[in-house]
């Protein structure tokens, strides 16, 4: 296991936080938890937290913390806990396989090194295959003393309702747009927009991922792309076969983005998202209902994207050819 670098909860898991301390000082503490919320919401950042916390040396009945300075918390920062686990899809695979779930229930039921809990996580719980999740199952049904079962996702649907219903469940929601830009404000090295923020979905980390990677390049890379595709100087086939080998989900996410802003702008009858311009009045109208089933469409796709069978170029020149029949008419992004 690498080693794990923990930090305090962030401000908007705050009443998650003081929930499940109550519960630890009452003694009410779950054998699993079930952390849901969009991406960049620090699921795994609040998992940790806990499972640091659950494990700690000097942590009995008080408040639910970690010392940071015992045997157990080294070990963990460390990255070498004997009681700690996590299980994400292994390298150059797409989903958690029954053999990982098994190994992990396995220690889960072992007498702990330490004389504590154990603790694993599965991150994310969505992407565990059927074989898997039914294993998992079995755990959840009759679980041994002193452990704790985390699973993440942003796709609670997506798990067996006989697994959710086992599991407390946690959901993590973005903060207010004003308290998530003055938290940017201070974690990001450049300013971080309120733009970017709605690109996130209102999600802090994926802003902050967003500002400080790629987020410029691909959508300036998208404005041209739909330019050209719209005056056919670009066609479905080369665009597709470019986007399915490089960055296809923040590509998606950028056409996503896109779409809401043209949605909000037809909804309100504005030409420009941010400022509000009035249409020009000779301007042919779209229809809304085919600018939603191209939204549909592309959110399908990015759901899509961890099937191992997806034939990726032809999924998207589908979606692409949907957008270029709604928008070509008016030539216009």
């Amino acid at each position: 296991m690498n080693a794990v670098a923990i930090t305090a909860p962030l401000p908007w898991h705050d009443s998650v936080v003081r929930n499940l301390s109550s519960a630890w000082q009452q003694q009410r503490w779950p054998h699993a938890l079930l952390i849901h919320g969009a991406e960049g919401l620090g699921k795994r950042q609040l998992a940790r937290w806990v499972a640091q916390a659950v494990l700690c040396d000097r942590n009995t009945a008080g408040d639910l913390s970690a010392c940071g300075l015992c045997a157990s918390c080294a070990l963990f920062n460390a990255g070498t806990h004997p009681d700690y686990r996590e299980v994400s899809p292994e390298e150059d695979k797409q989903q958690i396989s029954v053999d990982q779930i098994r190994d992990a229930c396995a220690n889960l039921a072992l007498t702990s090194y330490r004389s504590g809990f154990k603790v694993v996580i599965v991150d994310p719980a969505h992407l565990m295959t059927l074989a898997a999740s039914n294993g998992l199952l079995k755990t959840l049904e009759e679980p041994s003393s002193r452990t704790l079962l985390i699973l993440l996702t942003s796709r609670p649907a997506a798990l067996l309702a006989t697994i959710r219903s086992r599991c407390q469940q946690i959901a993590i929601r973005a903060p207010a747009e004003r308290d998530a830009l003055a938290w940017l404000a201070r974690a990001a090295a450049a300013p971080v927009s309120a733009e970017i923020l709605k690109f996130a979905n209102g999600a802090p980390l994926r802003a902050l991922a967003l500002a400080e990677g790629h987020y410029a390049t691909l959508w300036g890379e998208l404005v041209a792309a739909l330019e050209a595709l719209f005056t056919r100087r670009a066609d479905v086939t080369q665009l597709a076969k470019q986007w399915a080998g490089d960055a296809l989900s923040d590509r998606l996410l950028c056409v996503d983005h896109w779409l809401m802003q043209r949605i909000s702008a037809a909804l309100s009858q504005t030409d420009e998202f941010v400022t509000g311009a009035l249409l020009p009045t000779d301007a042919p109208a779209l229809n809304i209902s085919r600018m939603f089933v191209c939204l549909d469409r592309v959110r399908e796709l990015q759901a899509a994207l961890t099937r191992t069978a997806l034939q990726r170029e032809l999924a998207l020149e589908s979606v692409l050819l949907t957008i270029l029949e709604t928008f070509a008419p008016r030539i216009r992004q």
